[in-house]
Formats: structure tokens, C-alpha cells, sequence
């Protein structure tokens, strides 16, 4: 009878052990939704406003949002080391699952660049960085490319 009682009392020990062992979240750019609310032209400058979505189980921290124009090349294009950065009305940008915001840009283009041919202007790079948490771990995340590549993939 001992014998049943030590191999019942083990094989709930096992079951309450295994079944309290979690699997780590991993973070997927998929879950993140971008969204171009306005793009206006206005006496040489653009300005747009962005909408970032989270659908992910795990929480996004520190958000911030990058916009540039890549440098045309003859075979293609390079990214450009000069960026502006997103304004939000969030001193720290936290998202939870189901949660967005919005970034601004103003980009002053005639200003700055003049009449310049080297930038392309009709698909501007975005990047968002970041951190995906998981308790008290956070792990740094980039997302980057075209903005229209991002809007045409999350409509």
C-alpha cells in the first residue's frame, strides 16, 4: 500500500510541476500594425502621422518612431543615416496588446534639401525600436524597411 501511496503522490508531483512550466514568449514583428492616418504636402514639407497597433501577448516599452528618405543609388537604394524622429503626446511609449498610438513627423524637405535628386521622397524608410517584455526581462527589438511595404502588409 506504501508503495501505491509513494507512486500516486509522485505522479501528482510530476503533473503539478509540469504542468506549472510556461513556454516563453517570443516577440513577432507581425504583431505590430502600422497605420498612416494623414500625409499632407505642404510648402515644401511633409508631415505624417503614423499609427502604431499592438497585438502582441507581450508587452512593447520605450517605442520610438524614425522616419527617413533613402539615398537613390543607380542599382537600388541605401539607407540614410539621417532621421527624424516621431513626436508623440508620451514621454515613455508602452503598448499592451490591443493598444496604439501615434507618431507625428515633420519633415521640412525643401528647406533642408533644396531641390535634391539623391533622396527619394516618394518612399520614405521607417523604424521602429523598442523593447518586448516578459516579466522583468526586457529584449530590444528594430523594425525597419519601406513604410509602404509595412502599410500594404497590416491593412
Amino acid at each position: 500500500m506504501k508503495k501505491l501511496g509513494l507512486f500516486l503522490c509522485s505522479a501528482m508531483l510530476f503533473g503539478v510541476v509540469s504542468g506549472c512550466s510556461t513556454t516563453p514568449q517570443i516577440f513577432d514583428d507581425k504583431d505590430v500594425h502600422f497605420k498612416l492616418l494623414n500625409q499632407q504636402s505642404m510648402n515644401g514639407a511633409e508631415t505624417y502621422t503614423i499609427q502604431i497597433m499592438s497585438t502582441s501577448p507581450m508587452e512593447l516599452t520605450h517605442l520610438s518612431l524614425y522616419l527617413d528618405y533613402p539615398i537613390k543609388l543607380q542599382n537600388g537604394h541605401e539607407s540614410n543615416p539621417f532621421q527624424i524622429k516621431g513626436r508623440t503626446n508620451q514621454s515613455i511609449v508602452t503598448l499592451d496588446k490591443g493598444q496604439s498610438t501615434q507618431f507625428t513627423f515633420y519633415a521640412p524637405i525643401k528647406q533642408v534639401f533644396g531641390d535634391s535628386t539623391l533622396l527619394d521622397f516618394n518612399h520614405p524608410d521607417i523604424e521602429l525600436d523598442g523593447f518586448s517584455k516578459e516579466g522583468s526581462k526586457e529584449i530590444p527589438f528594430e523594425i525597419a524597411g519601406d513604410l509602404s511595404v509595412f502599410l500594404s502588409q497590416h491593412k
